[in-house]
This record gives C-alpha cells, structure tokens and sequence, in this order.
C-alpha cells in the first residue's frame, strides 16, 4: 500500500478474497437500522433535552432520529471489523489518522463540491432570472464545521474505510465505487424524502436523479480515497463541503430544487468519468507492475 503522501492510487492489499456473506449482512442491517430510524414517526414539536452539569441543550427529536440513523452503519462497521480481529479495527483507524498528505487533495476536497454547486446555480439563474439570497462564505464556512462531526465523519468510517476496502478486494476500485454509490443512493432514499421538496408527482424522477448523482460522487470519493493513499480526513472532508453546499444551496433554490439536482448530476457524471478514467488507468499500471 502507498504512504500517504504519494501522488498514486493505494489499493487495498488485504490477503484473499473477502467472504460476501457478512459484508452483504453488514449492508442490509446498516439499512434496515437507518431506515428504521428515519422513517419512525415521531412528533415534529418534540425536543430531546440534553443536560450538562447546569446547562441543558434542546434538541429537536427529528435530527436526533436523523444522526442516530447515519451512526448505524459505523457502529456495524465497528462492531463486524472488531469480529474479524484487531487487524481489521487498526486497518480502519489508521485510515482516520493519515492526515499527513499532500495539500492539494484538502483543496481538491473544498474545491471540486463548492465549484460544481456554483456552477449548477449558475444554470439556474440563468433559467430562472430572478433575486436570490445568496449564502455568504461564512454561513457556509459555520454549516460545514457543524456537519462534519455527524454524517460525514460516521458515514466516511463506515463507507470508504471498511466497505470499499472490503469490495476491493474482489472488485477493481472504479467497479466497487459503482456498487457502493448505487448502495449508497438506496440507503439515502428516506432522509431524501423526509428533507428534500418535491412537487407532487415528481418524487420518483428526483430520487432517481439523486442516486445517478451520488454514483457520480461516489467514483469521486473513491478517487480520492485512493489518490490520497486512503486518507479518511480528505475524504470526510469533501463530504462535509458537498453536504454544507447541498443544505446552502437549497435554501437559494426552493421551489428549483429538481433543476440544481439536473444540473449538478450533469457536471458530476462527467468529472466521475474523467476521474474513473483515472482510477481505471491507475489499475491497469498496478496490473501491468504486478
């Protein structure tokens, strides 16, 4: 495996091919248990009080029920590599440690999911010419800061570092971000349907758009996870950057919703072939060495 501050894509080597049978498990429990929490009814006016020494936090029932549905994929992930030995645990910590990498896949992360959201507002603006608040640097700066600890940091745990890693070594990098993104679309689908607005009638045609968008990121991820040398910070960073751009963005666009997510799944299939191409000629050079 590459350090983590070389320029080439760093497969996973582990010895012999991984048993489907517990990953498969891994994918439906992480499903059912999300699922099962986001889709649970609960009162809209309910809060969750949390108390620390004399202080106390009220916080709306619906986003606990929305974290505690990302955590579960990540305590599943612990819970089947700790099964498997340390080895497997230690595997997908010192992912989460290699923050030593080269400085231009940090910008790469905050770059690619800003540059691509602004330009897929620009689309719309120039549909639909009218005043629009835009958001400022620095709520987006604060919305980033306050998502990266919840969905990015327990999802990138549970995605890149333990289920890529294991589909690696069966599948090629580029085939496992295809399956893995596809995954990853489905076990999206409620917390789409519970935060995003869509017209009646178009529900189907916007989840569907929404899966085709994150295959997209998730060759992108995968991309960098790779380039990286599997360095977890990049890519929980690049998470973050495209989930803060998604809640700002669609506070910009309310009643376009479906045509920035168009627009935005355009501009993302066509950097994933161009980084798939990538990852593909990375393989074969590893092929070709090996």
């Amino acid at each position: 495996m590459a350090s983590a501050t070389s320029d080439r894509a760093s497969f996973s080597q582990e010895p012999g091919a991984v048993r489907f049978g517990p990953l498969c498990a891994f994918f439906a429990l992480s499903l059912a248990g999300s699922w099962t929490l986001w889709l649970w009814p609960v009162n809209e006016q309910a809060s969750f009080r949390l108390t620390l020494g004399r202080l106390w936090i009220s916080i709306p029932l619906p986003l606990v029920m929305e974290v505690a549905g990302n955590c579960v994929p990540r305590v599943l992930a612990l819970l089947w590599s700790n099964r498997e030995g340390r080895e497997q645990v230690r595997l997908i910590l010192s992912s989460l440690i290699r923050w030593r990498i080269p400085l231009k896949w940090y910008v790469f992360s905050l770059v690619l999911p800003a540059g691509l959201f602004w330009i897929s507002l620009g689309f719309i603006f120039l549909r639909y010419p009218s005043g629009h608040a835009l958001p400022s640097v620095f709520r987006v700066a604060t919305t980033l800061l306050l998502t990266l600890p919840f969905g990015p940091l327990w999802e990138e745990l549970a995605w890149r570092a333990y289920a890529l890693r294991k589909m690696e070594s069966r599948f090629t990098p580029f085939v496992s971000a295809l399956f893995l993104g596809l995954y990853w679309g489905v076990w999206h689908i409620p917390l789409w349907l519970t935060t995003m607005t869509m017209a009646p009638g178009m529900k189907i045609p916007v989840l569907m758009l929404a899966c085709i968008n994150l295959i997209a990121w998730s060759v992108i991820f995968t991309f960098l996870f790779e380039r990286s040398g599997q360095s977890l910070p990049a890519t929980i960073l690049l998470h973050g950057t495209y989930a803060a751009m998604a809640t700002e963005m669609a506070k910009v666009t309310p009643q376009n919703d479906f045509a920035l997510i168009v627009a935005l799944s355009v501009l993302s299939c066509c950097v994933a072939l161009i980084l798939g191409a990538r990852l593909r000629a990375d393989e074969r050079r590893l092929r070709n060495l090996g």
